[in-house]
């Protein structure tokens, strides 16, 4: 059975505990944190379109608040950015620390990670398919309509590195559209900036380190169909779990 909320030897991932220095230091090598920053290219088949520059946003800012807080623990930091065919060529990079942006049908290493573990997280995409799914006291539902400008962070073990032991991470960002990919990269950088941010969801009686974010869309002048970034965005995870509970 697949575990992912937990590194190869056992240590439970939290987003509460994400940044303390104990886990930090079970993902470096050689006193030094790698990560690679993947965005998607929607060039795989089956894709829904070409990925978004959207997809990046907070990209800069969520490099250097982990530079700072890699820094004040005295070791060093490494950063690459990629393209999920960049990692299909060479899957070394692969089992690396990656935060991944862009849902499956516009990344190929989502669509992947959510073939591997999508059966046993509590909240994930169907692999073939944008809407969000969360899992709660025996019941699967699907976030959609409504849920447009939703989307979520994730955090679980790298399995391609885990596959040989070695303890690393992914963190997930992505939305049902792009201005929920947005949402939740925005999440992530306050997250590392404010450590009162750091809780992890309560879903089945577990504290899951995962939650959903809903985007508030910037209005532009003209307007801007698909591509958005974001005004203001909210954490409705708690909202979720009761409109289940309302459901059964």
């Amino acid at each position: 059975m697949e575990r992912p909320y937990e590194l190869p030897d056992g240590t439970r991932i939290t987003i509460a505990g994400l940044l303390d220095k104990g886990f930090i230091e079970k993902l470096i090598d050689d006193r030094v944190f790698r990560i690679i920053f993947v965005m998607g290219s929607g060039r795989m088949p089956g894709a829904a379109h070409p990925a978004l520059v959207s997809d990046a946003l907070f990209f800069p800012e969520i490099s250097v608040e982990l530079y700072k807080v890699i820094e004040g623990y005295g070791y060093e930091y490494e950063a690459k950015s990629a393209l999920d065919i960049d990692l299909e060529a060479d899957e070394n990079l692969l089992k690396e620390n990656m935060l991944i942006s862009g849902g499956p049908l516009v990344n190929s290493i989502t669509r992947r990670l959510m073939e591997r573990y999508g059966a046993y997280l509590k909240i994930c995409f169907p692999p073939e398919s944008g809407g969000i799914k969360v899992r709660h006291r025996k019941q699967e539902k699907t976030l959609w309509e409504g849920y447009e400008d939703a989307g979520f962070l994730s955090i679980m073990k790298n399995p391609w590195a885990s596959d040989e032991g070695i303890p690393r991470i992914v963190i997930l960002c992505a939305g049902n559209y792009p201005v929920g990919t947005v949402a939740s990269l925005r999440f992530l950088l306050d997250l590392i900036k404010d450590p009162l941010k750091r809780e992890d969801a309560k879903i089945d009686g577990d504290e899951v380190p995962a939650h959903i974010v809903k985007g508030q869309k910037r209005k532009y002048r003209e307007p801007q169909p698909e591509l958005h970034n974001i005004e203001s965005y909210e954490v409705i995870t708690e909202k979720v779990i009761k409109w289940i509970e309302s459901r059964r």
